[in-house]
């Protein structure tokens, strides 16, 4: 069997025996690096104490990119958005999470290594070569870079209205590396985070990966980024090649333990958000102890075909390898490693459907989601980015506040800011608007349930179109029902399952959890997987929600035909010429309440005079091509 090493002990140090009894995982093990490569010493290094994680120690090298302002500016994200609003300690911020995911990602690094010594011994698939010294400085610096790029109200501004790239595409995080004018002390020389990591990093680039001109930040970016679509325009396609074909840092392992499925990042957030809303989760740590490094083979190549010594105790590393949960054999599966995947899910599951998707917390999303569309809607993308990139989340309300004001003292041609200022004035008073109807699959039919998630949700890419259909079908119902600008805000979201894309190993296959169930007829969970995956598809929902004293001032009847209206106009997926005629209904049953209460200032027209479309700032149909109520309605003076 490998000799364990002593974490204290330098490579050439004898390592001590380990007394019986000892701990199988031995988590705080530093990585073992060449004599010819300067390392830390256990003296050099650093600890930091985190709630759920404890102590954690750092290299130098990853101090000094903690201490750098590109980092040290998650200290003021939220990791939870407007949870706060809902769970009080829900105050945790980014900075806390990627210093845990280094902790995650330490144990994994020991997990795959123990692993790959007792399949040594075993009869059965070989492990893969395990980690090298410079894949496990790289898998640790990939884990504290993982969320470089997040922004104060990231998830807003980038997923739900589009107005600014992902945090962790290629224009964001080349922002962040390359920025050399932070806000720091007079006294500090300013340095970019690229120079810094080229700087700190650049030991740990094997010479091969050197010649083909990776740099360090050339490496780390690539394991943390979002390719872009379009592979073909991709600027770092010839080196995301180089690293694709690599077998000194092979991509997808080091790229799936940061960052995907169950990877660093999840075991981290998932016991730390649970943590911060109040709800702690036992730390269980089985999962580690399936965690491995295997090939992946194509078409008719086998692992038993492949030529191994009796003497050669695992293969030699390669490109096709793959991080996997390895859940045994047909003859005889780890069912508890399938229980603790599905654990996890369900986990993941609960803190969306509890937290996430929190009433109260989407309401405040929803709200902030329409105001800063009204307010940022035509600005240009990097000047935007430059304004937000060292702002934080306390700082965003007041600073897009103060915009707005500034704009209607320029006395501005339209609603727009006065409609932002006022949703920003109760989001920071804590004045969160109730909800006025709510919309699922529960009550909605399958045609409805597309046309919201096409219209409002973004399907397929149009995050910006839908941000704009749902801020134009807010005003078009306010100006309908005769409500205050801004007084009603719309979201529409959904939560993917991503752990159903683990990639496990039973034998010698390895693929996706989800394919393998589909081949194999749930055998694994039972059907179990399936039935999450499906919760969380019917976990989506488009909501509606309103100010107090709008919806008081609606009265019940009111309220009840707004209600109606989304259902039967906006959501309807009718003909035309049915949903025309249903609108006319509309009119002319408003026209009669009004005249029943006394306004006989208002009468129904089939068709509306040219002359009446003139003050409109939005347009007067429906994202779905319904026309507006008001169309069909003449007001007198």
């Amino acid at each position: 069997m490998v000799e364990r090493l002593d974490p204290g002990k330098r490579d050439d140090e004898k390592s001590d025996s380990r007394p019986s009894g000892a701990e199988e995982f031995p988590f705080e093990r530093p990585p073992r690096l060449p004599q010819k490569w300067q390392r830390s010493t256990r003296a050099e290094r650093q600890e930091f104490f985190l709630p759920v994680s404890g102590f954690i120690w750092f290299y130098p090298e990853e101090v000094k990119v903690i201490d750098h302002p590109a980092f040290q500016r998650l200290s003021r994200i939220n990791q939870l958005g407007q949870a706060h609003l809902v769970f009080r300690g829900a105050t945790h911020k980014r900075i806390e999470h990627v210093m845990g995911v280094v902790s995650v990602i330490s144990k994994m690094i020991s997990a795959t290594r123990i692993n790959s010594e007792k399949n040594a011994i075993r009869k059965g698939p070989r492990s893969s070569a395990a980690l090298s010294p410079h894949e496990e400085r790289f898998l640790r610096l990939g884990a504290l870079l993982h969320d470089i790029g997040h922004i104060a109200a990231g998830h807003t501004l980038e997923d739900e209205l589009a107005l600014l790239g992902k945090h962790d595409a290629d224009q964001r995080l080349s922002l962040v590396f390359s920025k050399d004018n932070w806000d720091v002390p007079d006294n500090v020389e300013p340095e970019s985070l690229e120079t810094l990591v080229d700087r700190l990093y650049a030991n740990y680039v094997t010479p091969k990966l050197r010649d083909a001109g990776l740099s360090p930040t050339d490496i780390v970016r690539l394991l943390i980024r979002k390719p872009p679509a379009d592979a073909e325009h991709d600027p770092f396609k010839s080196k995301q090649e180089v690293l694709l074909e690599s077998s000194e840092i092979r991509f997808s392992v080091c790229s799936n333990m940061i960052g995907n499925t169950i990877c660093a990042d999840l075991l981290d957030y998932i016991y730390r958000d649970w943590y911060h809303v109040g709800k702690m989760r036992s730390v269980d740590d089985r999962i580690f102890q399936y965690m491995e490094i295997r090939r992946k083979f194509e078409g008719h190549q086998h692992p038993r075909q492949n030529m191994l010594a009796p003497s050669e105790t695992e293969l030699p590393p390669s490109s096709d390898d793959r991080f996997v949960i390895s859940l045994g054999r047909e003859t005889k599966v780890r069912t508890d490693g399938v229980s603790a995947i599905l654990n996890l899910l369900e986990w993941r599951y609960e803190l969306a459907e509890a937290v996430l998707f929190h009433r109260t917390k989407v309401a405040a999303g929803a709200m902030l989601d329409r105001a800063l569309f009204e307010l940022w809607e035509t600005v240009d993308e990097k000047a935007l980015l430059d304004r937000l990139l060292e702002v934080s989340d306390e700082q965003l309300i007041d600073l897009a506040l103060s915009e707005a004001t500034a704009k209607l003292k320029k006395k501005e041609s339209d609603d727009r800011f006065r409609v932002a200022r006022g949703l920003l004035q109760n989001l920071k008073h804590r004045r969160i608007y109730a909800v006025l109807a709510a919309f699922n699959h529960t009550n909605l039919i399958h045609n409805k349930i597309e046309i919201a998630k096409r219209d409002y949700g973004g399907l397929g890419g149009q995050e910006k179109i839908a941000a704009a259909n749902r801020t134009n079908a807010a005003r078009n119902l306010e100006k309908d029902f005769e409500l205050p600008p801004g007084s009603l805000a719309i979201y529409c979201s959904t939560v993917k399952p991503k752990i159903a894309e683990v990639s496990i190993s039973v034998d010698d296959s390895v693929m996706r959890f989800a394919d393998y169930e589909d081949e194999h007829d749930d055998l694994l969970s039972g059907g179990h997987l399936k039935a999450q995956i499906n919760r969380f598809d019917r976990m989506w929902r488009i909501q509606f929600f309103i100010e107090d004293s709008a919806l008081e001032s609606l009265g019940e009847e009111g309220a009840l035909n707004l209600r109606r209206a989304i259902s039967d106009i906006l959501l309807s997926d009718d003909d035309p010429t049915t949903l025309r005629a249903r609108v006319q209904q509309f009119a002319k049953a408003y026209v009669h309440d009004q005249i029943q209460g006394g306004k006989n200032s208002v009468s129904y027209v089939a068709e509306m005079p040219d002359a009446a479309w003139r003050d409109e700032t939005v347009a007067r149909k429906y994202p779905n091509g319904a026309d507006c109520i008001r169309n069909f309605i003449r007001r007198r003076s």
